[in-house]
């Protein structure tokens, strides 16, 4: 995996209120505006230390997680994503 490179990730947790991270090719990748269970489309931005940053490019699979309503108070994309959250796996 290089930079630039289009890659399909399991998000399996949250390590901050924005960031997802999964595994791809044997190298942790954090992607932000994701959840736990999505399957997401994303491209490699940054690489280095053995660890990956990507940008999320689509939505593939939705997680369990998410839920139908919309957040109409939301003004930032992270507030929207914390948001559809339970509370009780909301970090703080």
């Amino acid at each position: 995996m290089k930079r630039n490179d289009i890659v399909e990730i399991r998000i399996d947790s949250l390590s901050f209120p924005n960031k997802g991270k999964g595994i791809s090719d044997g190298v942790p990748v954090t992607v932000k505006n994701t959840l736990p269970g999505q399957t997401v489309l994303t491209r490699i931005s940054k690489k280095k230390n053995g660890a990956a940053e990507g940008e999320l490019k689509e939505v593939l699979e939705r997680s369990p997680m998410e839920t139908e309503k919309a957040v109409p108070t939301a003004i930032y994309a992270e507030d929207a994503i914390i948001s559809v959250l339970p509370m009780k796996t909301r970090s703080s």
